[in-house]
């Protein structure tokens, strides 16, 4: 069992199954509705990541990441604490992060930009799907203007942020305008995924 543990390279991980958004496709809600009952709002701390993933086993990874699947990581408790952890324990570490980006303050995407760092590919991939008044036709429960001053001041610290947007019929003919905005901002990627 160690020889196998040795060889992981790559962890992805569910920090929390906290989030404020309600997006009908998430598995978490009833299509944008009530919440599943199987979601308890739960974090993982810090004190219990540190119980489970030693400095040793943190040191060999190449790739670090939280894309949430019923929870938004950027939500949890202790996500900038679990994430400066990791980058302590490994300063080369490939370090990601994907979230809708409405949560927190300038200040709490600041710090984490610091954490992340400059290590090759290490990002954050925020979830906008076109501009204000449609984005949070999909997001719903989060704010466009929130989101874009978060990603700012992610890339003014010097994070590289990306993009993941979700299209839809209502966005479908400005993604070539939303593709030019998010550059100009700073935005190092924009990736465009069709919906049914």
């Amino acid at each position: 069992m160690t020889q196998k543990i040795s060889k992981v390279t790559t962890v992805h991980l569910e920090l929390t199954d906290k989030c404020q958004a309600q997006c009908p496709m998430c598995a978490r809600n009833y299509h944008g509705g009530p919440t599943r009952p199987f979601i308890k709002n739960g974090d993982m701390s810090i004190d219990d990541f540190k119980k489970w993933f030693p400095k040793s086993f943190l040191g060999q990874l190449q790739n670090f990441y939280s894309c949430g699947n019923y929870g938004d990581p950027a939500f949890a408790r202790d996500c900038l604490e679990i994430y400066s952890y990791v980058r302590e324990c490994n300063p080369n570490t490939r370090l990601a992060l994907h979230t809708n980006g409405g949560m927190r303050n300038p200040e709490w995407w600041a710090k984490l930009a610091k954490v992340i760092g400059t290590v090759s590919y290490s990002t954050v991939v925020f979830a906008v799907d076109g501009f204000k008044g449609k984005h949070e036709l999909y997001r719903r429960n989060t704010n466009f203007d929130k989101v874009i001053e978060n990603m700012k001041a992610y890339i003014d610290a010097g994070g590289e942020a990306r993009v993941d947007s979700l299209v839809f019929k209502h966005n479908e003919d400005e993604t070539e305008e939303l593709k030019s905005y998010l550059l100009a901002l700073g935005v190092k990627e924009v990736n465009f995924i069709s919906t049914t």
